[in-house]
Formats: C-alpha cells, structure tokens, sequence
C-alpha cells in the first residue's frame, strides 16, 4: 500500500498519518482487497475546495472532502507496475474542524471520517441511491470501529 499525503495549507497534517494508514489497512481487510493500492490525500484551503465544488461538481460553495477516482477515468492509461492506483482524496481541514465542532465530535472522528468516505469513494462506492447510502454508511461505521476512532 502507498499513501501520499500532501498539504497546501499551514494545518499539521502529519497527525493524522497512522490514522490514515490504519483505516487503509482496515479497509483492506473489510472489503477483502487483494491489489496492492496507491492513494493521494491533500489537505487543502476551504477557497480551494470551493473552487474544485465549482469546476467538477458545479457547485459554489466549499465541502469537507472530493475525491477523484482514477478507475473513473475512461483516458487512464493502465500500466503493469503491480500497482492499483486509486485516485486522490482533497480535504478542506479548515471546513472539517469547523463541521466537527458543529457535529460535536472530535477533529480527529471527522478529518478520519471524511477519509474514510473519500476513501471508499475511490473503491467504487456511491451514494446516488438510498440502498448505496445505506452500504457506504455500513462501511464508514465497520472502518472507523475496527480503528478505533469513534469520537
């Protein structure tokens, strides 16, 4: 497995480098991946978030977490270097300590949750449907339990 965390903002992002390597080795036992995967996350400013909202989801306005999915990607070129590339994860830190506080939990619970959501996006997940909301809410819960990070 290979993670690749970035920050474009000043937030301490190194913090949460276990919990992130946790949740994917969880992931990977819950969802009994065998690839070998490769994952980018960039913490990045509420105005940047914003701005990508607008240009790929045609919404104004910042969110906690976007991911893009290379799989989704009909111009991807596959390789044979043994490496399941999955795609990126953004997360807006400013945007996720403020909802935490909102939500009444810890910054940790909620930068590891939207994670864990992006995460799952990448897998192939969606929540379009109820029926898909209801698995990928299954699935945030068996992740974060099996962490340990509840609050």
């Amino acid at each position: 497995m290979i993670l690749d965390i970035n920050c474009k903002t000043e937030y301490d992002y190194l913090k949460h480098q276990k919990d992130f390597n946790d949740i994917v080795n969880n992931t990977i036992d819950i969802l009994n991946i065998k690839d070998n995967i490769e994952i980018s996350v960039t913490f990045v400013s509420d105005l940047e978030i914003k701005k990508i909202n607008y240009q790929y989801r045609n919404k104004n306005k910042p969110t906690d977490v976007i991911s893009f999915a290379f799989e989704d990607n009909d111009d991807a070129i596959e390789e044979n270097i043994g490496i399941r590339v999955l795609g990126d994860i953004l997360i807006a830190n400013d945007y996720c300590i403020a909802q935490s506080k909102k939500m009444g939990h810890s910054e940790r619970r909620e930068i590891s949750f939207v994670f864990v959501h992006g995460l799952l996006h990448l897998l192939g997940f969606d929540h379009i449907l109820e029926k898909d909301w209801d698995e990928m809410v299954k699935y945030e819960k068996l992740i974060l339990e099996k962490t340990q990070i509840l609050k």
